[in-house]
């Protein structure tokens, strides 16, 4: 069962947190034990749209438009270890493919993610920063698997991604994602082995 948070701080009344515990039964997560019950934050959304081009710019010039297309990510999901992190820094993973942290799926609308933030201060930092609604959307890092090429009409090469090997999924906290479409939502998940 999950519960969206309806507060405006996006978590449960802290006055009502009787204790958080440290550690979760399977892994290091997060989890908070209120009257209502044990709660685990899940930081959710959407971290591609599907055929939503975007001007590719590096520092003071426009290189070329990028948009992915359903099943770009397909053959990358469940084949090796795909990190959350925050702005794609190394240092700030809080969770994994590897050991369920990370779910994702390609939906109609794009690549959409769930993230279950590790009880480290990378995972503390990335609900805080939902928290506080500084984190903007969400952005991959991935290895490209097609190269900008001109098309007719167009005043700078286009890049279709069909099939990409996905690096990182990373909720953008205090700078702007590459596609402003992204989301990034936080909402608690009711425990029942509490």
């Amino acid at each position: 069962m999950s519960i969206v948070c309806t507060s405006n701080t996006g978590r449960p009344d802290p006055r009502r947190i009787l204790q958080r515990l440290e550690r979760a039964e399977n892994a290091d997560r997060i989890i908070y034990r209120t009257e209502a019950g044990t709660f685990t934050p899940i930081i959710h959304g959407l971290a591609v749209p599907w055929h939503k081009r975007r001007l590719i710019q590096l520092p003071g010039r426009p290189t070329h438009w990028e948009y992915f297309v359903l099943g770009a990510f397909r053959e990358t999901i469940g084949l090796h270890r795909i990190e959350a992190r925050i702005n794609h820094k190394e240092n700030t993973t809080f969770a994994d493919t590897a050991d369920g942290g990370l779910t994702l799926e390609e939906t109609p609308a794009g690549l959409a993610y769930e993230m279950r933030p590790q009880d480290t201060p990378a995972g503390r930092g990335a609900l805080l920063a939902v928290r506080q609604c500084r984190a903007r959307g969400a952005s991959v890092l991935f290895k490209k698997s097609a190269w900008p090429e001109m098309e007719p009409g167009e005043s700078f090469p286009v890049c279709r991604q069909t099939c990409v090997e996905l690096i990182d999924v990373s909720i953008a906290v205090d700078v702007a994602p590459q596609y402003p479409t992204t989301t990034c939502f936080l909402r608690w998940e009711k425990l029942h082995h509490f």
